[in-house]
């Protein structure tokens, strides 16, 4: 079917590959409008979307607060074939900071359990489900990998694979979990906190956060 059969919108290309106008007319439409106010879905990117990505829409403009609404709002984005070019839109739009590995991929990335507070076991697993099915060690030729450096992670990022004890560690698979508070105040615009920070304004129920999900 058509690649963007799900919605309509006069700025679509008519191409068949992917585009960063494809891309940005779904931001852009009535039914991400949807999506961005509600819970809970799931967004995904094709291997064949890491060039799509669109980097030049305003960050404080209305289209990048609903990009960080549909992920505030407990919604969840993957990003399958994830590369430099997902790094840049989540730098951009998600106040992230993630740097790509300064070495090639390893052969030793092993998968492991992240828990939401660091060193807690007693806290939430934060890996999804779906990851468990996944093998304890990834292939050691695994062309294409991206690898991202642990230590410019969020916090409270659930780091599924890494190659620890090599140094600088990196990842080619991990969770965010991007967090918004909802101010007091009417009409007051939702604000990226802290995934911990949330965790004590939910019990006020004024803070809901959602995933960001990094496969490269």
């Amino acid at each position: 079917g058509n690649k963007l059969s799900y919605f309509e919108h006069p700025e679509a290309s008519h191409s068949k590959a992917v585009t960063v106008r494809d891309v940005s007319a779904l931001f852009e439409s009535n039914l991400f409008l949807f999506l961005s106010s509600n819970c809970c879905k799931t967004l995904y990117f094709s291997p064949e979307a890491e060039q799509a990505l669109p980097t030049t829409l305003a960050t404080n403009g209305a289209l990048a607060q609903r990009l960080r609404d549909f992920v505030g709002r407990g919604n969840r984005l993957v990003f399958n074939g994830a590369g430099p070019s997902t790094s840049t839109f989540l730098n951009r739009y998600y106040g992230t900071h993630l740097a790509a590995a300064s070495h090639p991929p390893s052969s030793g990335f092993a998968k492991h359990e992240s828990f939401f507070f660091a060193g807690d076991h007693g806290s939430p697993s934060q890996v999804p489900e779906p990851f468990d099915a996944l093998p304890a060690k990834l292939p050691r030729s695994t062309p294409g990998l991206s690898a991202v450096r642990t230590s410019s992670m969020p916090d409270a990022t659930a780091v599924v694979y890494n190659d620890f004890p090599r140094e600088p560690t990196t990842s080619p698979a991990f969770v965010i979990h991007f967090c918004q508070a909802t101010p007091r105040g009417p009409a007051a615009a939702r604000v990226a906190v802290d995934a911990h920070q949330c965790h004590a304004l939910a019990a006020q129920g004024r803070c809901t956060c959602g995933e960001i999900v990094y496969a490269g």
